[in-house]
């Protein structure tokens, strides 16, 4: 008889106390969720950088600064980790770019280190920062004559010639006439290499101004196509309406809460109250220098050497311009709206006041003036219309009843 064959059952392994994975089983599990949350968080990352450097670019001013900081991996890495936590959180990729981007703004305003001129990427900071500038080298003063007691003996004469002969140069068509006219320069910079040297690094300071307007552009409050109240517009009207237009601006002006004595146009000393209290909140405290100026008294400086105040017509005139004090941040800069030593100029640019208006000004109305670091004018998109509309009103509602004919 065959003997009956019983099938024996499969042995199972034992499952582990708490119905867990054995270990040999658990582990490529958790790699697995490992590698996923890792790669999600790459993703988030990658998103959140992206997206700031799409809000950076956006707004112009801080764009090419964070697109050349996101090169080097450890760039704001603590606070670009804080906000990947916070999109895991439920925080939109938007919201944490622009906190990100709040972030960087204040740690480059506060860094003592950085420079406006950084904004413009460190090839092109390194080559103003570094510098070596002519002590008059500031835009007009190689033929300013105020300027003589800066570099004694320094010879005005021959700048102003050779500037003549730059400006005939570039109007003359002739090729052998420019080149007689290149000769002469060259007999005056071979005898005078001071004047060559500082026409030159003030050709340079045009450029670095410009350079920044490529960031932060300019709109003067007093002239140009955007102008609020240009010198065109104001001899455009009769007597009468010049004398009332100047008469509104007088009438329109108002204190400034934080700088007792100040004065501003009605709609620009509101923006900067507000600005100076939004930045007070940053740590930054926006002393003043001046503010509104009297036709008088623009005149008096135009006539003592200002190189800004043009004649009795500014956009402090207008009420509309302010000049900042830059020793209330962490630096100290000695005399504040000198314009030589060059050098003091461009490392004025390193105030963190300056910067803080830089890089946040321009949503209050600010706007530079690049020659000065230290100069603000008011003019929001827009705002030339309605100043004109209140000035034609005001001219409209104050003139003298013309006398009726008999």
């Amino acid at each position: 008889m065959e003997k009956e064959l019983k099938s024996k059952p499969a042995q199972r392994q034992a499952m582990p106390a708490g119905n867990q994975l054995p270990a040999s089983r658990q582990a490529p599990t958790l790699q697995l969720q490992a590698t996923g949350v890792a790669q999600m968080e790459d993703g988030q990352k990658t998103a959140l950088i992206d997206k700031t450097k799409l809000l950076a670019t956006a707004d112009v001013t801080m764009g090419i600064y964070v697109e050349e900081k996101f090169k080097d991996t450890a760039f704001m890495s603590k606070e670009i980790g804080e906000q990947v936590a916070k999109i895991a959180a439920g925080t939109t990729v938007e919201d944490a770019a622009k906190a990100l981007l709040i972030q960087i703004e204040n740690a480059f305003i506060n860094d003592s280190g950085s420079s406006t001129l950084d904004l413009l990427g460190k090839k092109k900071s390194d080559r103003y920062r570094k510098k070596d500038f002519h002590k008059l080298a500031y835009p007009g003063n190689p033929t300013n004559e105020k300027k003589k007691d800066v570099v004694p003996g320094f010879p005005m004469d021959k700048a102003r010639d050779v500037k003549k002969l730059i400006s005939d140069k570039s109007k003359e068509k002739d090729k052998a006439k420019k080149a007689e006219i290149q000769k002469k320069i060259d007999e005056i910079y071979k005898d005078n290499p001071d004047v060559k040297t500082a026409l030159d690094d003030e050709a340079l300071a045009n450029r670095m101004n410009a350079d920044l307007e490529t960031v932060r552009p300019e709109r003067r409050a007093n002239s140009g196509s955007e102008g609020v109240f240009t010198q065109d517009d104001l001899k455009a009207l009769d007597s009468e309406g010049r004398d009332l237009a100047m008469k509104y601006i007088k009438d329109k002006l108002r204190p400034i809460t934080s700088a007792s004595g100040h004065q501003l146009s009605e709609a620009a000393a509101d923006s900067f109250n507000k600005m100076y209290t939004d930045a007070k909140a940053d740590g930054i405290t926006i002393g003043l220098e001046d503010s509104y100026r009297s036709p008088a008294a623009a005149k008096a400086a135009a006539k003592g050497g200002s190189r800004t105040a043009i004649a009795e017509y500014s956009s402090h005139s207008l009420g509309l311009a302010v000049d900042v004090t830059l020793n209330s941040g962490k630096k100290k800069y000695g005399t504040e709206t000198s314009t030589s030593p060059m050098n003091d100029v461009v490392s004025k640019h390193e105030s963190d006041v300056h910067k803080w208006i830089f890089v946040k000004g321009g949503k209050y109305g600010w706007f530079p003036y690049m020659n000065e670091p230290w100069h603000w004018e008011y003019n929001p998109s827009g705002y030339r219309a309605t100043f004109q509309k209140e000035v034609d009103d005001y001219i409209a509602a104050n003139r003298k009843p013309k006398a009726k004919k008999k």
